[in-house]
């Protein structure tokens, strides 16, 4: 009988920590879903020197909406009002298109560069959707394949359609550069339970913040199921998604009018990012293939829902550092959502909250010699989870625009004055970049 108590007793313990790390990590999915109002002022631009951002922005782009270019693998659906959407479910192929974020309701520009430059503003600016256009949808995986003689070869229909689609794609992105003089793609991958809307908010307030340059565009995988179990199937989506952002990244490369691709990735979203970029790389390396034709600026990693020792090896092991021009990673041991999915996974260490102190002696001197790679460690409480601190904290969203605005390296005399612990690692601190 006590045994069958001491079991009893046990599965009971079981099922109630189940149901509690079920709703915890159901509220950290719900604090990953779509945010209505406009991101927190960056401190970057409390500083009266850097008040002139929005000045000399093209008339086009003076407007209360941004354009985000999208690829998605969502399954297309229509809400009530007949207007597209996309789902969580998962689609065999790939959507491209542009969908419209929209600022506030019936402010001028005038209202919002002012509104964005206030730490307290008079608007509400809330975010919506409120238009999508699919221009391409590739139905299969990627052709079908018929028998020719002995051979087997991928259909010629097949391989034209998807050509044809191919170029219609390349042509939307030349159109969206012809309107700016930076001739750069801004990539944003978001993490799990996030909706198709939540990632394409993301870039459309980062794409604001820096002052409106370049070309927006989100790869949105299929995400949002919520709950424990959505977790692990968002997970499973995010493997089932690497092809086709592999596919994104190559065409966007082989655009011969992009000139540099910036990528941001978060949370599950660095996983799914890293891995297609290594199915990218690796050939390349085996072949000698210069890896400048992926034109890869900036890859940047927030809150990497990554196994540490997964990301050595990958990083360093296969050397994937050489891939970017700069490689930032950014972490916070206050994200509470990265400790839960540590212990979920049993890791020792995930890369989203590593510090500098865990790191060997053979890691910290490749640091050191290795001077694309900067590891940024956010000293910020965010409260509950913290999870969405690269856009939501104003101190590290500062030093993400001047990333992706300027492009420079950290350092007081390049302009982003982060406080350095040893070479290739850094410390972000509240109030930063006035207070740092």
């Amino acid at each position: 009988m006590g045994r069958c108590e001491d079991k009893a007793m046990q599965r009971h313990r079981m099922k109630c920590f189940g149901l509690s790390f079920a709703l915890v990590l159901t509220v950290f999915l719900a604090g990953c879903q779509s945010r209505r109002m406009l991101m927190p002022t960056p401190n970057l631009y409390l500083q009266a020197d850097e008040q002139h951002i929005f000045q000399g922005i093209p008339e086009h782009f003076q407007t209360d909406y941004v354009d985000v270019l999208y690829v998605t693998d969502r399954v297309p659906a229509k809400d009530k009002e007949g207007q597209l959407s996309y789902t969580m479910q998962r689609s065999p192929g790939s959507g491209f298109g542009i969908c419209r974020v929209q600022l506030g309701e019936e402010l001028t520009w005038e209202e919002i560069v002012q509104d964005s430059l206030q730490e307290k503003r008079e608007n509400k600016i809330a975010l919506s959707v409120t238009d999508v256009r699919e221009m391409v949808r590739s139905q299969r995986i990627p052709v079908r394949y018929v028998r020719q003689g002995d051979e087997v070869i991928a259909n010629p229909e097949d391989v034209a359609e998807m050509n044809r689609q191919i170029e219609i794609a390349k042509e939307v992105i030349r159109e969206r550069l012809a309107q700016t003089a930076h001739k750069d793609v801004y990539l944003y991958v978001h993490g799990v339970a996030n909706t198709f809307e939540s990632s394409a908010f993301v870039m459309a307030e980062l794409w604001h913040f820096m002052g409106r340059k370049g070309v927006p565009m989100i790869f949105s995988w299929p995400s949002g199921k919520g709950g424990l179990r959505g977790y692990f199937y968002d997970r499973e989506s995010g493997e089932f998604a690497v092809r086709h952002l592999k596919t994104a990244i190559k065409i966007i490369a082989e655009t011969e009018e992009v000139e540099r691709i910036h990528i941001l990735a978060h949370s599950r979203g660095t996983d799914v990012t890293l891995t297609a970029l290594r199915e990218l790389f690796l050939p390349m390396k085996e072949c000698g293939i210069g890896y400048e034709q992926l034109k890869l600026q900036n890859l940047i990693l927030a809150a990497a829902d990554l196994d540490l020792q997964v990301a050595q090896q990958r990083v360093i092991s296969e050397e994937m550092f050489r891939l970017p021009k700069r490689f930032t990673i950014y972490s916070n041991t206050q994200d509470k959502a990265i400790g839960l999915s540590e212990w979920l996974f049993s890791s020792i260490e995930r890369l989203g909250q590593f510090i500098a102190d865990n790191l060997t002696e053979q890691q910290k001197q490749f640091t050191r010699e290795v001077s694309t790679i900067h590891l940024v460690r956010s000293n910020i409480d965010q409260g509950f989870l913290g999870h969405g601190y690269f856009h939501d904290n104003p101190s590290v969203c500062s030093d993400l625009i001047l990333i992706l605005r300027d492009d420079v390296d950290p350092g007081a005399e390049h302009g982003r004055p982060l406080k350095k612990v040893a070479d290739g690692y850094w410390e972000l601190n509240e109030g930063y970049p006035m207070n740092n």
